[in-house]
């Protein structure tokens, strides 16, 4: 029965999104979609609020977002509660399609599409299920190699890294980034994503100098996560360890300042201290982060013993031909 109800539903959720894919103004979203400032209706009965024929109207492209992520706390909480249960179903879904063995090419393209269309939202289903398969104890190779060859995979990506790297402050999403970006570095590095990575080197001191507020902290975090993943694949330049260890340094006086100003047991009221501990735990993760990174950059060659082998350091984005 649950092979019947997939083989069902699989072209026409994936018609559904495909159809907003391809529209430049999107599909209708109906009068429940989340918008700022606007009440969501009352659950009605009434014909005037229903379409002319049924359809699915949970696609989601990223231009109708009124605001990223993080800027509207409410907002946001109204956006995850209208897509998740839609977003678990697909997961669902796609982890029956696993049990029963018949995970397809169309079914992982619809998976990857909508994991495409959730990245502004930071949903983290789509990750964690290929994390799952990636991990699973059975033959996990041929549905590996079906999600390799989605354009949407790549999409997600090169988007992740670039357009919503603050999303990569999720441990799932980078984990999920971290295990399959090098092997599809080629498809997602280009020129242009080295000079936007570079301009987030540049901007590194800049933001040192303003440690200590908590968005400038999130805003860190996740740019040398972003930097750590094309790491992986194009080791950085030795310079940049000295603008790590500053971060580093600077990090562990911060976290100095804040546990001294906690065992003083200054008078604090329940907000301050949920803030300060908030705090402390982005300082941690910066600090556990830049460590690691130090420790993954490379030699220079003059500092190498003879008998160690060199490394070559990729000069430009991988060649895509």
């Amino acid at each position: 029965m649950p092979v019947e109800v997939i083989n069902v539903l699989q072209p026409i959720l994936t018609h559904c999104h495909a159809v907003c894919m391809d529209s430049n103004n999107g599909m209708p979203i109906g009068p429940y979609f989340p918008r700022r400032g606007h009440k969501v209706p009352m659950l009605s009965l009434k014909s005037n609020i229903r379409p002319i024929r049924p359809m699915v109207q949970m696609a989601l492209t990223h231009n109708q977002l009124d605001l990223s992520k993080g800027c509207d706390p409410h907002y946001d909480a109204e956006l995850s509660a209208f897509y998740a249960p839609y977003h678990d179903f697909i997961d669902v879904m796609c982890r029956t399609a696993v049990n029963n063995d018949c995970l397809t090419e169309p079914l992982v393209a619809l998976n990857a599409m909508i994991g495409y269309e959730s990245i502004p939202l930071h949903h983290t289903y789509f990750p964690k299920f290929w994390l799952d398969i990636h991990s699973m104890n059975g033959p996990n190779l041929p549905h590996l190699r079906l999600l390799s060859k989605n354009n949407y995979f790549v999409d997600y990506l090169e988007s992740t890294l670039i357009e919503e790297r603050l999303s990569l402050n999720n441990d799932i999403i980078y984990d999920f980034v971290r295990m399959f970006f090098p092997e599809m570095a080629a498809s997602v590095l280009s020129h242009h994503t080295f000079e936007l990575l570079e301009s987030v080197i540049f901007n590194l001191p800049n933001d040192l100098e303003k440690l200590g507020e908590l968005e400038i902290e999130k805003r860190m975090l996740s740019n040398l996560r972003a930097l750590r993943v094309c790491s992986l694949v194009k080791p950085p330049v030795h310079e940049l360890t000295v603008v790590l260890s500053n971060i580093k340094m600077a990090a562990q006086n911060l976290l100095d300042k804040l546990c001294l100003s906690s065992s003083e047991g200054n008078d604090i009221n329940d907000t301050d201290e949920k803030d300060e501990d908030e705090r402390v735990s982005w300082l941690r993760r910066i600090e556990t982060t830049v460590a690691e990174f130090i420790n993954a950059i490379p030699l220079p060659k003059h500092e190498k013993s003879p008998s160690e082998p060199e490394d070559t350091e990729i000069a430009g984005p991988p060649d895509k031909t």
